[in-house]
């Protein structure tokens, strides 16, 4: 009990003197999205925490730091990076979203035979004061991903601490996929445990793991320790930061892992491992403490992963103010001014009520854009993807800002044909799947479970069930058309028509919600949730006894 007592106030108050243990503390974000606006007041909370624990300050960042909001986009995510250096981050993982520019300029996928299909991504890195890291993404020939690495050594408090970075084995149905032409995706595990190693031997003593890889747990009441690690009892036993996690403990390859991905806060360990994940949207980092030996720097096992520190304006942090930092506000104050007037421009329409969408469940948002697109490419049936769709709309005069938010990604419409056959069979792996939901429009779905199997009946807005071997023509975004999703699934068959020089999918929905001037949101036309467009015999992912 007394060696817990004198850890615990070791933790608090920092590193040690000579004769006693000290201590890494380690802070991490995840999933920015380029929401810029909380940058200067977290860089206040980490003038605090440097001050508490001078020199042993580690920062880093779990992916996906750009596609989302205008003061990222309209610079092609280099105002991130700009926040991100003043903030002095230490490393950062590449997220799937972070392919999402594609080359420079305002094509997201490569249309010319000169593209560079991650020039955006590669110009951020070079203005980049810190290491971007993926092990698992690597060019065709095995090596690290231009401009990346797959670890990086940095001396904190005169600890030589490695950093493996790595990148969701998802990420080629997550972004565009004509902008990883040229990658491998390798198994995270294998590629992880590889290059923690390989810090090990370049002189680590401490390995820690970001990576863009996430799962979900309830959330926790208290900080996690090595005394006290909690139980894994309602969390996601099969998301991919666990499987990872439990892939390197038996060797414990390393003493800690950052996750990202999913957007939701965790806090577990997993086969030893202290296992974190932070709030999304800049909103909220995770704090872990490491005990170390203080003559090798090595672990010596005990740690304190802390509650999220949420990030509040109005609140004291460790009993002092926040005041917010002058010198990140400075260097991201033009990208805010530059997306002031485009924010705030009307779109013409006015919202009865919030707009709501979900990720895994039909949406009066969802089946309202899936009309509009159904309506614009003329089609049988119009599918988009829950992913898509980032936020709700708030009720009142609608701005672009808003819109922009809820469809950030630069996606142009698409058509394609298929069979019946292939589109009961693209429903079928969404149903039984833990991805975004399909919202769709001009056809109705029953799914019920038969023989041990899901069974979906799909009707046509005709009153017509839908055969087999009956035509379709699709409506959808260019990011699924090209294979996002659940269209990854698809067998062969002709290929998309992509309108690339037509408006995007965010500039479409603008102009039909001007046309309609105004919006009820509780509209039962959008959705109703006694006469639902998809019927489940139960919640996401289905499952057949």
């Amino acid at each position: 009990m007394r060696q817990h007592l004198v850890f615990a106030l070791l933790l608090l108050g920092g590193a040690a003197g000579a004769d006693g243990p000290r201590t890494l503390r380690v802070l991490a974000t995840t999933d920015l999205h380029g929401h810029l606006e909380e940058s200067a007041l977290l860089g206040g909370y980490l003038a605090i925490e440097r001050r508490e624990h001078p020199g042993g300050v580690l920062l880093v960042d779990g992916g996906d730091l750009f596609t989302g909001t205008l003061e990222s986009d309209l610079g092609e995510g280099a105002g991130v990076i700009r926040a991100m250096n003043a903030l002095g981050y230490d490393a950062a993982a590449v997220g799937n979203h972070d392919f999402d520019f594609g080359p420079v300029g305002p094509n997201a996928i490569p249309h010319a035979a000169g593209d560079d299909p991650r020039g955006a991504l590669k110009a951020r890195i070079g203005e980049a004061r810190f290491p971007l890291l993926t092990a698992n993404v690597v060019e065709a020939d095995g090596k690290p991903l231009a401009g990346t690495r797959r670890f990086v050594v940095l001396t904190v408090d005169h600890v030589k601490v490695g950093v493996v970075g790595g990148t969701t084995e998802s990420t080629p149905s997550t972004t565009m996929l004509p902008n990883l032409a040229g990658l491998r995706i390798l198994p995270l595990a294998p590629a992880i445990a590889a290059a923690a190693d390989e810090a090990r031997r370049a002189g680590a003593k401490v390995v820690i793991v970001t990576v863009h890889a996430g799962g979900e747990c309830p959330r926790r009441a208290q900080p996690l320790t090595d005394a006290k690690p909690g139980d894994l009892v309602g969390c996601q036993d099969d998301s991919e930061v666990f499987k990872l996690a439990r892939a390197l403990a038996p060797e414990h390859k390393v003493d800690a892992i950052f996750g990202g991905h999913t957007h939701k806060p965790l806090m577990a360990v997993v086969g030893g491992i202290p296992v974190a994940q932070a709030d999304a949207r800049g909103l909220a980092y995770s704090a872990l403490e490491l005990e170390l030996d203080t003559k090798s720097g090595a672990p010596t096992g005990k740690f304190r992963l802390e509650l999220p520190v949420e990030l509040h304006a109005d609140q004291p942090f460790h009993g002092q103010k926040v005041a917010p930092d002058a010198k990140v506000a400075s260097a991201i104050a033009a990208d805010l001014a530059r997306a002031v007037s485009l924010r705030a421009e009307p779109v013409g329409v006015r919202l009865d009520g919030k707009l709501w969408r979900s990720y895994g469940a039909e949406s009066p948002m969802g089946n309202l854009l899936a009309e509009i697109v159904r309506a614009h490419t003329a089609t049988d049936v119009a599918v988009l993807n829950g992913g898509g769709l980032r936020a709700d709309l708030p009720a009142g005069e609608l701005r672009y800002g808003a819109l922009f938010e809820t469809l950030p990604f630069a996606n142009h419409l698409a058509t394609m044909q298929l069979r019946g056959a292939d589109f009961r069979r693209i429903l079928q792996h969404n149903f039984e799947g833990p991805g975004g939901i399909l919202s769709l429009a001009g056809v109705t779905v029953d799914a019920r479970c038969a023989n041990h199997a899901l069974d979906v009946k799909i009707t046509l807005a005709s009153g017509k069930a839908l055969g087999d071997d009956d035509p379709l023509s699709i409506g959808t975004s260019d990011f699924l058309a090209l294979g996002g999703d659940d269209f990854s699934h698809l067998p062969a068959h002709a290929p998309p028509r992509i309108d690339d020089a037509g408006p995007t999918l965010r500039d479409v929905v603008g102009a039909a919600f001007k046309k309609r001037g105004s919006i009820r949101a509780d509209d039962p036309s959008l959705f109703d949730p006694a006469h639902p467009r998809i019927k489940l015999p139960g919640p996401r992912p289905i499952r057949c006894p």
